[in-house]
């Protein structure tokens, strides 16, 4: 799972940090790439989704990768697709990944096999030479599509086809719409290939209410999204201006020096931005630009996972791992604490131990350590135990550490443990080392096999 795999990546990340005096410095942001050489198909990425289980999925020039925390599993033509670029994902009431390939066809993943959209010919043939745009797939499975120059279509659960609107390429202008198509749900579409010598309208419409219709007083880049925020208000940017749609007009919320690709609402009032030359963490209360990163980078698309880890994905760099909170770098005396060998995590602190046999315990204020043995035996694998509130540790002697003093296990003479502690789920303790299988009952320790 994603989730328990990021802790310990940011773990890892900290202590390869440490350098050499006992000051704790302020977080630093954490940036972690990832491109082909770590399995994803392709660097040139279009969009990230998180779905229920935490795993990430993201669209791609070479089809469609997920990851698990620890690899990435890659469909493509190989697994059913019939062209590898995938533009758009959506995920379904039913939990499954739909995808819109750049021929217009769709197909979902359920029981990690492709499947395609019963009626891929249909929307093939609507799409035709043109470009789609964006899907939304309803709990009905009622499939909405929009493509430029054609207009939005729906094709309901028996194949029939209905035309939602319809483009006019004539018009001396350029069209842009935002249809709510059922309640909550945007889909952008536009008439034409943007043509930056005719002035451009802006079509709106709410739920079940007509289309208002709003010249656009700025340089239009062809660049469109709307979203709504929790709070109910409607977002849209245009280009590289970033406005609320409110009453029947656009008002003017921020502007940034490129085109905005795609919006996605943090937790804490911020609206985090991607654009052609980096991503911005904005305020939605003031509106106003926080943060900017990766200034050279086209962004195509952003998502906070469940660890509020946001991941950024480029048009031709990969995928950005970003961890706003930061990881504080801990910088400690190599006379004292000499090579941490391994961490765990425990009841709002991480505890790491060390070579000389000394465990660490760290939070984001500092920390504090304690010296086991005398004799300086390092520390092998630690298990915290929830249920008894205790630090488990594998060393020369094994035992535990409880209330910052350290217990060693009564046992049967067993003088040293090197193996990782492992809960089963019947609550028994063991540790598997290289001199057998040991069970822990209390402080005792017990030879089994």
């Amino acid at each position: 799972m994603l989730r328990k795999m990021g802790l310990r990546r940011l773990l890892v990340m900290a202590f390869m940090s440490m350098s050499l005096s006992l000051a704790a410095q302020l977080p630093q942001p954490v940036l972690r790439q990832f491109t082909t050489l770590d399995g994803l198909p392709s660097s040139q990425i279009y969009q990230v989704i998180e779905d229920q289980k935490g795993y990430l999925w993201f669209a791609t020039d070479h089809g469609v990768a997920r990851y698990n925390g620890y690899e990435f599993k890659v469909f493509s033509s190989a697994e059913g697709l019939s062209d590898n670029t995938v533009f758009k994902m959506f995920i379904d009431s039913k939990e499954r990944m739909w995808m819109q390939t750049f021929s217009g066809q769709l197909f979902f993943i359920e029981n990690d096999l492709v499947k395609p959209f019963a009626f891929n010919a249909l929307a093939k043939k609507i799409v035709g030479n043109s470009i789609p745009l964006g899907f939304f797939v309803d709990s009905l499975e009622n499939v909405y599509f929009s493509c430029n120059y054609n207009g939005e279509y729906v094709i309901d659960k028996t194949g029939k086809v209905h035309l939602q609107l319809k483009f006019i390429k004539s018009h001396p202008f350029n069209q842009i719409f935002v249809d709510e198509i059922v309640k909550g749900r945007l889909l952008t579409s536009g008439n034409k290939l943007f043509i930056p010598s005719l002035p451009t309208y802006l079509y709106v419409r709410k739920f079940n209410e007509a289309y208002d219709s709003l010249f656009v007083d700025v340089n239009y880049s062809g660049q469109l999204f709307a979203k709504y925020l929790r709070d109910g208000r409607m977002i849209i940017s245009l280009s590289k201006y970033l406005f609320e749609y409110k009453n029947g007009q656009l008002h003017l919320l921020n502007q940034l020096l490129a085109p905005i690709t795609y919006l996605y609402e943090g937790k804490n009032d911020e609206l985090w931005v991607s654009s052609y030359n980096g991503f911005f963490k904005v305020s939605t209360k003031n509106w106003k630009i926080l943060n900017g990163y990766l200034e050279k980078e086209f962004i195509s698309s952003t998502v906070l996972d469940f660890e509020s880890g946001l991941w950024v994905t480029t048009v031709n760099s990969g995928v950005f791992y970003f961890n706003d909170a930061g990881v504080n770098e801990f910088k400690l005396n190599p006379d004292s604490m000499q090579e941490a060998l391994c961490l765990t995590k425990g009841r709002n602190i991480i505890y790491a131990g060390f070579w000389n046999g000394i465990v660490a315990e760290f939070n984001s204020s500092g920390f504090n350590s304690t010296s086991l043995m005398k004799n300086k035996k390092y520390v092998n694998a630690m298990f915290f135990d929830e249920p008894a509130n205790r630090l488990l540790i594998s060393m020369e002697p094994p035992g535990y550490l409880s209330n910052g003093r350290y217990y060693p296990f009564a046992s049967d003479g067993t003088k040293s443990l090197k193996g990782d502690f492992i809960r089963l789920q019947n609550g028994d303790m063991l540790n598997a080392s290289i001199n057998g299988l040991y069970k822990v009952i209390d402080d005792s320790l017990f030879f089994m096999v």
